[in-house]
């Protein structure tokens, strides 16, 4: 795979890909055949509709570099080292000024106690830093 902003947007088109074309579809259409012919049956069929032009657009979207300070939230998750040799490589090429901020914690218990308290401080952190720059 490629590095940098190049590679990034690879990756995302191809996830973008994926999902237009194949498990995201097939769910949203599985909603729809269970509420045919009920009162929600119309908006399912707009959130479908919906759905398949955000992803659309996401798909034809092209990134480019960010010139300004970002804040990386990234979890220390030790179930992924290995997997991921350097989870901040795919962002140095969408942005050179970057702040990484380490949280405790998984996908799941991040935003929950006891792990929102350090999350919450860290946020402040950035936060607070943004606001002197």
């Amino acid at each position: 795979m490629r590095t940098g902003t190049k590679g990034w947007g690879e990756y995302i088109r191809a996830k973008v890909r994926d999902r237009v074309s194949g498990y995201r579809n097939r769910e949203l259409d599985f909603i729809s055949s269970r509420v045919e012919g009920t009162e929600v049956a119309e908006q399912v069929d707009k959130l479908k509709e919906l759905y398949r032009i955000n992803m659309k657009a996401a798909y034809a979207y092209s990134m480019r570099p960010y010139r300004g300070k970002v804040s990386l939230f990234m979890l220390d998750e030790s179930d992924l080292v290995g997997m991921i040799p350097d989870p901040d490589h795919y962002w140095r090429g969408l942005a050179s000024n970057r702040e990484v901020y380490l949280l405790g914690g998984t996908h799941a218990s991040v935003l929950k106690y006891p792990h929102v308290v350090q999350t919450a401080a860290k946020v402040a952190l950035a936060l607070n830093e943004a606001d002197m720059s």
